[in-house]
């Protein structure tokens, strides 16, 4: 998502878990590149100091074990709250099965306790779908969406429609979809 956000024109950033940490390892200078700043010390810290005392769900895995999108010393979560807080919305690409994942918990999880703070939170299960693009566009005109969290499955990096999205995030106002006539040029972000 990065990547095409970048290639289109729109401006990318937020924040990276510590140590710049992917699931290919370290990528310092490629996430540093789309404008992504490192967890600080001190950002981990009170992310710490608050999440032990939160109330996790109790829902365990096929294991016995608390999943990790509850452990707080999971090194995605706290950066997952910081973009979260510091955007006005989160859209999460899923697919089928994407609200069983430990992403979408995690991320649904911290879009809820932030909801409080005006933070929306859209669930995208299929982007090649005119149906779904055409409720992203309405959801973030709607929201007068300024500044958009970006989360989901890294399959969907890749897939049919993805480029659609993201020339709707860049011009919510200015797209239209098949057999839609043009949107009003009087109505403003």
């Amino acid at each position: 998502g990065l990547a095409m956000a970048n290639k289109i024109g729109i401006e990318t950033g937020g924040v990276a878990p510590k140590g710049f940490q992917t699931v290919k390892g370290p990528q310092a200078e490629a996430l540093q590149n789309f404008g992504l700043t490192e967890l600080s010390d001190k950002e981990l810290k009170d992310f710490m100091a608050t999440a032990t005392s939160r109330p996790l769900p109790e829902r365990l895995d096929d294991e016995g074990r608390k999943p990790e999108y509850i452990q707080p010393e999971s090194v995605y979560n706290p950066r997952t709250e910081l973009n979260i807080a510091r955007n006005d919305a989160t859209v999460y690409f899923g697919g089928p099965d994407g609200e069983e994942s430990s992403g979408y918990q995690a991320t649904k999880k911290y879009a809820d306790e932030w909801y409080g703070f005006n933070k929306k939170f859209l669930y995208i299960e299929d982007p090649s779908s005119p149906a779904e693009q055409a409720k992203f566009r309405d959801w973030l005109i709607q929201n007068n969406v300024k500044n958009l969290n970006v989360a989901g499955s890294r399959e969907f990096a890749d897939k049919p429609g993805m480029l659609k999205f993201m020339e709707i995030a860049k011009n919510p106002m200015g797209f239209s979809l098949p057999g839609e006539g043009e949107i009003k040029a009087n109505i403003s972000r």
